[in-house]
């Protein structure tokens, strides 16, 4: 635990998992929509661009951690190995080319697995920059001007042609740009998310006003966020099947589930006097 190596890795991935955890529980929250995961996501980036640029800082805490710490790296220092070079090439300077231990544990370690992170975050961000693109403006459409709000809501109807009507659907994603007018004290326009706009809608029963509004939030809002597999979920019915498997053939089993889903009439019947019945016939 004395090499320096070991210690400064300790301080950015401390840094960096901490950030991760938050992140991904606000992630998987159920009232979280596209846009806020976008934004999340391209701060992580730049988060990671942050860290990436601050080699000489992380190095500092890295050793202000603990006295013991060695003061150099622990990369091994290997033989140069000079080509030959042909009468027709140029000398080349061979320091230029040489790597002092700090400079080759910033390029060959740390600066690779910044940049692995960045290309891993970057690649789940894309599909999330596609949806938000497409249909993203259901939540800053504030900021937005009446051409661009038009021009995004046909494109985002000729995605949903079955959904949407395309000539409608426009005229009516301004009118309700309208209606949903919040601004603070200052006057600054404050953006209303789109689980709230929903709520708007169906608070005030306006459904038959902005039918293609609401389906189109509705839509919106059902996009998964986290991109994680959900945990497998198993059916009573599997269990006492996987359970009793050697103990229980297809024919009772068929025969308990069709008990529980009449369980209804079963209530009905008189069990005893089949239980005494079916005594009778095994004493025999």
């Amino acid at each position: 635990m004395t090499s320096l190596d070991i210690a400064f890795m300790t301080v950015p991935w401390n840094r960096i998992l901490e950030r991760f955890d938050k992140t991904s529980v606000k992630l998987q929250e159920k009232s979280l929509d596209l846009s806020v995961a976008v934004k999340l996501l391209k701060s992580l980036r730049e988060y990671i661009g942050s860290i990436r640029n601050n080699f000489n800082d992380i190095e500092k805490v890295a050793l202000s951690l603990s006295k013991v710490i060695s003061k150099k790296y622990n990369t091994e220092k290997k033989r140069k190995i000079i080509r030959k070079l042909t009468p027709d090439e140029m000398i080349r300077n061979e320091e230029e080319t040489s790597f002092s231990r700090q400079e080759k544990f910033r390029v060959e370690t740390f600066i690779v697995i910044m940049d692995k992170l960045d290309i891993c975050l970057l690649k789940r961000l894309e599909q999330y920059n596609d949806l938000d693109r497409k249909s993203g403006f259901l939540t800053y459409f504030k900021s937005m001007t009446e051409k661009e709000i038009v021009d995004m809501a046909k494109y985002l109807g000729k995605i949903y042609p079955d959904d949407l009507d395309c000539d409608i659907f426009p005229e009516e994603m301004i009118h309700f740009t309208k209606l949903v007018d919040e601004e603070d004290e200052e006057g600054k326009i404050k953006m209303p998310p789109a689980l709230k706009c929903l709520q708007i809608i169906h608070d005030n029963k306006l459904n038959s006003v902005f039918p293609n509004v609401e389906v189109a939030y509705r839509l919106y809002l059902c996009l998964p966020v986290a991109n994680c597999s959900a945990e497998r979920a198993f059916s009573k019915l599997k269990r006492v099947k996987n359970e009793l498997r050697s103990t229980m053939k297809n024919p009772r089993l068929n025969a308990l589930s069709l008990m529980t889903i009449e369980r209804s009439l079963l209530k009905e019947i008189n069990t005893d006097e089949i239980i005494v019945e079916f005594q009778k016939n095994k004493i025999k």
